[in-house]
């Protein structure tokens, strides 16, 4: 998962309208509100009522000042119209400080109380959150981290509570603040898989493969994927060309089809703006999955850009033709009046946009064959304070 720069991928001269002319915002304190607003946008090939059911099951217990930004993850042709639900928690916007339970302006503070209290992994994390908070050096090497739960599987309850106890967690270092920060974060992976899931993870093979990276690439996302009756450690990589990733899989012992992936990748790169790499460390080995994530090279809200890519899986049997043509409808962009927030909170919160698009697609290669793609859908809805201090306008840098 590559995080989106947030409105600085958006056209700012998207929608615009006199503040007079806007709708009031919305109340939303959790997630589940959002989805609400969002909904319309996400026809019946894309969800259907039980996946809407099990997305308001999980969004429901999640603040949205715990997230402004989240997402679905739909797959392409599976028939099933489902979503699995992934969200940020990032140093940006108070997230930290509201999983941490000190952020005194969460509107549903006793919802963040309840998900802390819910499971074993809930209490360590948001102990960690206390810790990333107070510690330099934690908020110097980790920038954000993305929590996942497979929502797509099932429709009963017991499980998405059993999914939503042990959610998948992705790390993402902070390379603004310091050169090499992934090199340092992935040597905290062990720890952290055996704080917050129990995991006995192998740090010393988890280093013998991060010294094999070259030294060009970024490992921009590191995954613990506890949820998984195997444990499973994702490396998320950017910055290598197709040549580097051949070789660099060779080295590590990818054990799939290296002359094919090579022609994959050069069928794709022609029609994408950026393919980043996902590579899965199992126990005693690397998996044979490989995760291409491709991105465009400039997002818009249009699913224009990312028609060469919709033609090429499609052309490979990968999707299915009703939702893709659903995916039209979902990119928007609304603007809400805020020329009176001030004077109804305290601190001055305002919520002046939503925004819904595209973010990536990825195709999913085991061995020698590609088999799955999917799309990731992004939500943001960000904090702005109004308070003189934090710049008070759109343009003035107010953003939390």
């Amino acid at each position: 998962m590559n995080p989106m720069e947030h409105l600085f991928d958006l056209d700012p001269l998207i929608n615009v309208q006199r503040e007079s002319d806007l709708p009031p915002q919305t109340s939303c304190d959790r997630l589940s509100d959002v989805l609400a607003l969002v909904e319309p946008r996400l026809g019946a090939a894309l969800l259907d009522e039980p996946g809407r059911a099990a997305l308001h099951h999980v969004a429901g217990r999640i603040s949205t000042h715990l997230s402004p930004f989240w997402g679905l993850e739909v797959r392409l042709g599976d028939p099933a119209p489902r979503a699995d639900i992934l969200w940020e928690v990032t140093q940006e916007n108070g997230g930290i400080s509201t999983l941490a339970g000190r952020n005194p302006h969460d509107p549903a503070a006793d919802v963040t109380a309840a998900l802390r209290q819910r499971s074993p992994f809930w209490h360590e994390i948001g102990r960690f959150a206390e810790e990333w908070l107070d510690s330099v050096d934690w908020r110097r090497r980790l920038l954000n981290i993305w929590l996942e739960v497979d929502s797509s599987t099932t429709s009963s309850d017991t499980t998405l509570d059993a999914y939503l106890d042990r959610p998948s967690l992705f790390l993402g270092p902070n390379h603004r603040s310091v050169t090499g920060p992934d090199r340092e974060l992935l040597g905290h992976l062990a720890a952290l898989g055996r704080r917050l899931y129990g995991l006995d993870l192998d740090q010393a093979r988890i280093d013998a493969i991060a010294n094999t990276i070259p030294w060009e690439a970024q490992v921009f996302q590191m995954g613990i994927m506890g949820a998984r009756a195997v444990p499973v450690v994702r490396l998320c990589v950017k910055g290598l060309d197709t040549g580097m990733i051949v070789r660099w899989l060779a080295v590590i012992g990818w054990p799939g089809d290296q002359a094919r992936l090579c022609d994959t990748l050069a069928q794709l790169k022609p029609l994408c703006g950026e393919i980043a790499l996902n590579v899965d460390i199992l126990p005693d080995r690397v998996g044979p999955k490989l995760g291409l994530e491709m991105y465009v090279a400039r997002r818009a809200l249009s699913m224009n850009a990312w028609q060469p890519l919709h033609d090429e899986l499609s052309a490979r049997g990968l999707t299915r033709a009703d939702k893709l043509a659903a995916l039209e409808d979902f990119p928007s962009f609304q603007r809400y009046r805020q020329a009176d927030v001030w004077l109804r909170s305290t601190p001055p919160l305002g919520y002046p946009v939503l925004a819904t698009n595209l973010h990536h697609l990825k195709l999913v290669v085991v061995g020698d064959a590609a088999v799955e793609a999917k799309v990731y859908l992004g939500i943001i809805r960000p904090v702005m304070d109004y308070s003189p201090s934090r710049g008070g306008g759109l343009e003035e840098g107010g953003w939390r």
